[in-house]
């Protein structure tokens, strides 16, 4: 082969490789040097989580840059608690009744269900219990907050108290625009009245309404509860399902633009004082922002509605009637999220598509601009195995989010055991305690440290992948450093 098609054959193989590693996230070009291409690809991997461990437990580690969405499938557990805060007992049994063409469906949670067109105003009435009073109310005389999110336009919710064989204090009605208000009374009991304006539709729309003793804000409150006694739960009485899920386990791993906009299936509108409602012009992604302070966000701004970008910061996952802190973006900038979750809405300009609006924008972890790469993803599938035996506290498949910091989990050591020397087996000493195998890479310094005082012996024994014993070193007097 002549030179000259040897420098042709090197020229092409150097133009898939940049073609390759460009459809992994970065943004080489043909000036770029051969050499440039190591440091592309070491940035590429610096972003991606490294799996290690097997079995029933996979350690993900490097998740901050490496940006997943994790879906548990086979082997999750799970169990409902409450507080027992919600003190709306609601007597009537498991129904539907239908009222001026709306259906109300008792779903038997503490939620409503509404459907239906109103063709003239519907009432409802929903009763904490007889009126005799309920016992958890009976002579209580303080401040209670009612509370119902997510009411549609033209739905109320009025309460009422009951006080002694009287009808008393009106407490207020709940509307879209006010969920939430704090009344200071004398009650042993508490009616409800669900009402719904002539002409308004609603379509299978759920309303939890809740009662609790104390004075809150939308943001205090917390998430709704049904009635479990007045007590937390489980308890006797409520003893609360303990679900289990079957399916696959999938990972999705993206690139360092988080910029997901064109086939985003949320679609929420960030309202003027901070609440979301749904609307589907709008494409909206969510961010985890929990270890991150600031999210820098650069593009072309006039592929959007007025150039405006929306963007709320909220302390727990936006959904819809959740309140947060709105705020606009119109150039380039970071936005400094405190810690918190980041809802970005997207609405585009006439003329463009929301694939032109996110191949213009990069948007990253970080206070400054960063070289634009294309959104990537990449799904992976975890097959963790079928739950032999499961109950609260026993979970056979287990995610540990590592950060590279501490590999020791105190959870799984063994008490009252220590390890021999000479062979590794682990012998019985009732001021001892053993951990598990701990997983390590080649060439990699750890640090075995934080024993206490100086009198405290400490070995470390060393296995194969088989965890056959290798060797131990022992030291009462310092860190173990090894290589």
């Amino acid at each position: 082969m002549a030179i000259s098609d040897k420098l042709t054959y090197l020229n092409d193989t150097k133009t898939k490789i940049r073609e390759a590693i460009n459809g992994l996230g970065a943004n080489l070009t043909s000036e770029d040097t051969f050499r440039s291409y190591v440091n592309a690809l070491n940035d590429i991997y610096d972003y991606l989580p490294k799996v290690t461990g097997s079995g029933t437990s996979i350690t993900l580690n490097n998740t901050i840059k490496g940006r997943m969405n994790i879906e548990l499938g086979t082997s999750e557990l799970s169990q409902e608690t409450t507080t027992g805060k919600n003190l709306l007992e609601i007597a009537l049994p498991t129904q539907t009744t239908a009222r001026n063409g709306i259906t109300f469906t008792n779903n038997g949670d503490g939620s409503f269900t509404l459907n239906g067109t109103a063709t003239a105003n519907a009432d409802f009435r929903v009763e904490q219990s007889t009126p005799s009073g309920a016992n958890n109310l009976k002579n209580y005389n303080g401040d209670y907050t009612v509370y119902c999110p997510n009411l549609p336009s033209g739905v109320n919710l009025g309460s009422l108290t009951y006080n002694n064989g009287t009808y008393g204090a009106f407490m207020g009605a709940l509307s879209q625009d006010t969920p939430l208000i704090n009344k200071t009374v004398d009650v042993t009991n508490a009616f409800f009245y669900i009402i719904v304006t002539s002409g308004v539709t609603l379509n299978n729309v759920t309303l939890k309404p809740m009662f609790v003793r104390g004075t809150y804000n939308t943001q205090t409150i917390g998430d709704f509860e049904p009635y479990t006694g007045g007590i937390p739960a489980p308890n006797p009485q409520y003893p609360q399902t303990i679900h289990t899920i079957s399916g696959n386990n999938t990972i999705v791993v993206e690139g360092k633009n988080l910029a997901n906009i064109k086939n985003s299936t949320i679609h929420l509108l960030i309202n003027t004082n901070g609440t979301t409602t749904t609307n589907t012009n709008y494409n909206s992604i969510i961010i985890d922002t929990k270890n991150q302070s600031n999210v820098y966000v650069s593009g072309n701004f006039s592929m959007l509605n007025s150039g405006t970008l929306r963007y709320g910061i909220y302390s727990d996952y936006p959904d819809v009637g959740i309140t947060g802190t709105r705020g606009n973006l119109q150039a380039n900038g970071a936005i400094n999220t405190t810690g918190n979750y980041l809802l970005l809405c997207f609405l585009n300009e006439s003329g463009y598509s929301y694939d032109d609006i996110q191949s213009s924008f990069m948007i990253s972890y970080g206070s400054t601009a960063t070289t634009y790469t294309p959104y990537t993803s990449q799904e992976a599938n975890i097959n963790l195995g079928d739950i032999e035996y499961c109950e609260i506290g026993d979970y056979k498949d287990v995610f540990v989010r590592s950060d590279g910091i501490n590999k020791f989990n105190k959870s799984t050591s063994t008490a009252n055991k220590y390890l021999s020397s000479s062979d590794g087996s682990l012998l019985n000493s009732s001021s001892s305690s053993t951990s598990d195998f701990i997983d390590i890479n080649e060439n990699t310094q750890y640090t075995i440290s934080g024993y206490g005082t100086s009198s405290y012996y400490k070995v470390v024994a060393y296995y194969n992948s088989e965890k056959a014993f290798i060797s131990a070193n022992s030291t009462t007097n310092s860190d173990i450093h090894i290589q």
